[in-house]
């Protein structure tokens, strides 16, 4: 089992919904959610065979000044 790869942005308010509408009409593309609400920081869980897309899209959003400081961390979810 492939276990996602975790991403996090910067997402100025005014573009939450349009990320997240986008993201949900992909199919199995990524999970998104605010993870630092007064911050505008939203955590991406992305399948590694959708990393390539979910990348081509984010760097589509910063351009257009969507998503801000976007980094793959390590998963928070994984156990040490």
């Amino acid at each position: 089992m492939a276990l996602s790869l975790y991403y996090q942005a910067q997402i100025p308010k005014q573009f939450g919904w349009y990320i997240t509408a986008i993201l949900r009409s992909y199919d199995n593309l990524a999970f998104d959610r605010t993870i630092d609400v007064p911050n505008n920081i939203f955590e991406f869980f992305v399948a590694p065979d959708k990393e390539e897309e979910f990348l081509a899209f984010m760097q589509l959003m910063e351009k257009k000044g969507a998503a801000l400081n976007i980094q793959k961390l390590p998963n928070r979810f994984l156990e040490n």
